[in-house]
């Protein structure tokens, strides 16, 4: 009995912060992808990372959170472009904003559920790579891979 309810206590309370903090730097990284992914495609352009999140423009911080976590009302957590990572994944954490999200708003496609996480980090990830290899083609340095950075031949 007593390790059914130590076991049940466990699985509660790894429900209750399974987000946290892990949910709140998801966002600031799926942000940052986003934001370069607009800077490669220009505003208003035919973004990847969540294309709906506001027509002809590109969302701040705070609409970003909002269009991924399905809220009606945008939440107020930063006024700034490029939020400092800590500090924003503090106020989300206070704000209880770190619940579920929706995955298939990030990058459409995906799916949902938590067996496609894997699938949406691997998907995003490129973006972080992509101005990389496109600094490559304007300067001449070879970025890639990252311990070998050389003028290019």
């Amino acid at each position: 009995m007593k390790v059914t309810l130590f076991g049940l206590l466990a699985y509660g309370v790894g429900l209750v912060s399974a987000y946290g903090s892990y949910g709140a730097y998801e966002r600031m990284y799926f942000y940052y992808a986003y934001t370069i992914d607009a800077e490669l495609n220009g505003n208003g352009g035919k973004l990847k990372i969540a294309p709906g999140c506001k027509k002809g423009g590109v969302c701040s911080f705070d609409e970003f959170v909002g269009y991924i976590n399905n809220l009606d009302k945008t939440p107020s957590i930063t006024k700034e472009k490029h939020p400092p990572v800590d500090a924003t994944a503090d106020k989300l954490v206070s704000k209880q904003l770190t619940g579920e999200y929706n995955q298939d708003k990030i990058l459409p496609g995906t799916g949902t559920g938590s067996g496609k996480i894997p699938v949406l980090f691997d998907k995003v990830s490129w973006f972080w790579h992509a101005p990389r290899m496109v600094c490559t083609h304007w300067t001449g340095v070879r970025v890639w891979p990252l311990t070998r950075w050389q003028p290019r031949r």
